[in-house]
């Protein structure tokens, strides 16, 4: 397995980078923020990347003080993120987390990364953003345990916040083999963050649930909500592909979407809460 890189000039020219190396990471992105290509489609990790809302493979958690994994987040709480990753035979494993506002590409809270320092690096872009990245030592058996790759590390919420919270992760199982051959990258955004605005706002975020998910022609919305009184649905680069629709049931129709992940916004009164779903074939 390659370490992963800034895609840049400079990172494609050092695709002899492999993840025995040593030493701290330019740079990357997750594929998922808009801000460039992932490391699964340009660079080192070339090549064609499995995507996919997949609880089987990788899930991604932020826990509270209380071990909790929750959904909203409370303005300069600390919390543990928790990246686990199912290995399916992977003797090598990789992966890259960064946390932005919505779908823009603006940092989301502060990283401190107390929990695994031999296994995890932070790196900070001229923008300020922080990316989470395996050390060579956090890419082998050092994170491995009963068929998963687990890295942690601590995260502050922020002081003040406009909106939603997306954790945006990339993943690489590889055979070790120092070759493309045979590896597969998950790149997705694996968790949602809601803000809190009053003591009973988007913690109902929980009280909604979409099914099937993965959907092929129609994703049906369950809640306890009183009313949901519109959608929109954006892909992963935050680009809307279904506009603001007025909710008249509860079944939407996504036949006419690609295959791959989508987030959909509900909106009741003046509160919004996303969740994300996955488009079969």
């Amino acid at each position: 397995m390659k370490k992963i890189f800034y895609i840049s000039l400079l990172a494609i020219a050092t695709l002899a980078l492999f993840s025995n190396s040593n030493g701290n990471f330019t740079a990357d992105y997750t594929g998922t923020t808009g801000l460039g290509q992932s490391c699964a489609q340009v660079g080192c990790h070339e090549g064609i990347g499995t995507m996919g809302v997949d609880t089987n493979k990788i899930l991604v958690r932020v826990l509270d003080a209380n071990n909790i994994d929750v959904n909203s987040y409370t303005l300069n709480q600390q919390y543990t993120v928790e990246i686990k990753f199912k290995l399916h035979g992977a003797t090598k494993v990789g992966f890259q987390c960064t946390s932005l506002f919505g779908f823009s590409s603006n940092k989301a809270g502060v990283v401190s990364n107390t929990l695994m320092p031999a296994n995890i690096q932070v790196y900070t872009d001229g923008s300020g953003r922080e990316y989470l990245s395996h050390t060579s030592t956090g890419g082998g058996a050092a994170v491995m345990s009963n068929g998963y790759a687990i890295w942690r590390y601590r995260w502050t919420a922020p002081s003040t916040s406009p909106q939603a919270i997306f954790f945006n992760v990339a993943v690489n199982r590889s055979n070790n083999d120092n070759t493309l051959n045979g590896d597969s990258i998950f790149v997705s955004t694996m968790k949602v963050l809601q803000l809190p605005t009053t003591t009973s706002s988007y913690s109902k975020n929980d009280q909604i649930s979409l099914y099937p998910n993965p959907a092929n022609s129609s994703l049906s919305i369950q809640t306890d909500l009183n009313k949901i009184e519109s959608y929109s649905i954006f892909d992963l680069q935050g680009r809307k592909v279904i506009p603001q629709t007025k909710m008249s049931t509860n079944t939407i129709n996504i036949s006419n979407l690609n295959k791959g992940n989508y987030i959909l916004e509900l909106k009741s009164g003046e509160s919004s809460f996303t969740k994300i779903f996955t488009k079969d074939n």
